[in-house]
């Protein structure tokens, strides 16, 4: 098919670039059909065989003790079996082939768990003495020390208190 493409194309008239962009396109269509022929047989195959363990199953219940059937229910399992690893094969390596092409990828995310992380952290507003609202960051700061300002401070401890506790403590 190249061939004859070259022959019928590959004149003065046409440009050089032309005819590389058109090849491009014709190759892309033969692997395509090509593709699409091979997988049709696959599966053209794979239905024959699961055909033919299902009539085996059929014979083999009438007469279970034909070795002849046996063997060839065995056989006809393998073959299909081992069309389907080929086809577990081909999944696993392009499994493979994606894991390997973002496992190198763990920046994005790692950063977007990183930024989940910070916002649940993250306090957006904090209430005042007032019971406002406060959302900018100095307003937060000053709210936070005077709480452990508070929190923090000595207290004044009544004289009466303490020789109330003293004399509980004798008794």
């Amino acid at each position: 098919e190249l061939n004859y493409f070259l022959k019928e194309n590959n004149n003065e008239a046409t440009m050089k670039q032309n005819i590389w962009n058109t090849m491009k396109a014709i190759i892309r269509g033969i692997t395509i059909s090509y593709t699409a022929k091979r997988n049709k047989e696959k599966y053209a195959q794979q239905n024959k065989l699961q055909q033919r363990i299902r009539e085996l199953e059929i014979q083999l219940q009438s007469t279970s003790k034909d070795l002849r059937l046996q063997n060839q229910m065995t056989v006809t399992k393998h073959k299909l079996n081992l069309i389907e690893q080929e086809g577990m094969v081909a999944n696993l390596n392009r499994t493979r082939q994606v894991y390997f092409e973002q496992a190198n990828k763990p920046g994005r995310w790692l950063s977007y768990k990183l930024k989940k992380e910070k916002e649940k952290r993250l306090i957006y507003q904090l209430i005042d003495g007032k019971g406002d609202p406060q959302q900018g960051i100095e307003q937060k700061k000053e709210i936070v020390c005077k709480y452990f300002k508070d929190l923090y401070k000595k207290e004044e401890v009544n004289e009466n208190t303490i020789s109330f506790l003293g004399e509980t403590k004798d008794k």
